[in-house]
């Protein structure tokens, strides 16, 4: 049985009818000027220092070495307000010849008159074969002293870079607008639904340069996936956009976009774009504007009920 290969660009827009402004301009961390730009040493003996030996975007990375336990790293003096909410991205690249590990962001606090915590912000497996993208979001409102964000390693001993660090303060988080385009080759925190894999590729864009490639589904409803929650505000209205496109061994393919919510735990999918049908040689737009939420939202995903491949050329429906 063919299964469904669909590369999709630009990939999800959400809109809200009025954007607030963000708080602040975003903070950004590339080292291209050679000094660290405020991060540190996390533990004795750790050492942090900007190299050219790898770099993710320019010629220079941040690099962490000396470490002897899993929560030594890089830290700053961490650049977040209280009651703002914060988007937080990150590449890391481990340094040649180690083992895979996880390398995380975190932020460590004290509230006043409590203890003192540490909170995950974002994580991901990270190799010495390229970079990987961490992004997360976070806020705290409890008044809290000696606040720090700061890079840690499963592996104790691991030596690891980071590079184009970048602190966005969001202002009401489900009236910022939401979207994806692959150009730096992840897939943006987009996953699949059940089997499916996905890849930032280079084979066709929309857009710039990449786009993202679905193969290897099972089912229908299989494709890839995004949680919105917290991104989508009940009662609120959303448009929402996708441009996809089937490949030479696809002679059509119905796509949509759909919004899986949860209530109590119990999944319930509703249709949120009319289904599209994009023919072999043609690319195809599903464009959608949600009706009002009434749950909390969990994912918006794009599926197709018959299976198809990757594309020729990016249209609009009518």
């Amino acid at each position: 049985m063919r299964t469904l290969r669909a590369l999709v660009a630009a990939a999800l827009l959400c809109l809200v009818p009025a954007l607030s402004a963000h708080a602040a301009a975003d903070l950004t961390y590339d080292f291209e000027n050679g000094t660290t730009q405020g991060w540190g040493p996390r533990g004795d003996g750790v050492s942090v220092t900007v190299t050219p030996e790898a770099a993710h975007g320019g010629t220079s990375s941040l690099l962490t070495t000396g470490r002897t336990a899993t929560w030594h790293g890089a830290s700053i003096a961490a650049p977040f307000v209280r009651g703002v909410g914060y988007t937080v991205t990150a590449y890391a690249r481990l340094v040649s010849g180690q083992s895979a590990a996880t390398i995380a962001l975190t932020v460590q606090r004290t509230p006043a008159g409590g203890s003192t915590t540490y909170e995950r912000v974002a994580a991901a497996t990270v190799t010495d074969g390229g970079w990987t993208r961490l992004s997360g979001n976070y806020l705290f409102t409890a008044e809290s002293a000696d606040v720090q964000l700061y890079a840690e390693s499963s592996d104790a001993t691991g030596r690891f870079y980071l590079d184009d660090i970048v602190v966005t303060p969001l202002g009401d988080p489900t009236r910022e607008p939401v979207s994806s385009d692959f150009e730096d080759s992840t897939a943006q925190d987009w996953a699949p639904r059940a089997a499916a894999a996905l890849q930032s590729s280079a084979e066709a864009a929309h857009a710039g340069t990449r786009s993202l490639a679905v193969s290897g589904r099972t089912a229908s409803w299989d494709g890839p996936a995004l949680n919105v929650l917290g991104r989508m505000a009940k009662g609120d209205k959303y448009a929402l956009s996708v441009w996809v496109r089937l490949g030479p061994e696809a002679t059509a393919g119905r796509l949509g976009l759909s919004i899986e919510r949860r209530t109590g735990g119990t999944p319930a999918t509703s249709a949120s774009s009319r289904r599209r049908t994009c023919r072999r040689g043609s690319g195809c737009s599903c464009r959608a504007r949600t009706r009002s939420l009434t749950t909390s939202t969990s994912s918006a995903s794009t599926s197709s009920p018959t299976p198809a491949r990757s594309p020729s050329t990016w249209t609009t429906s009518p």
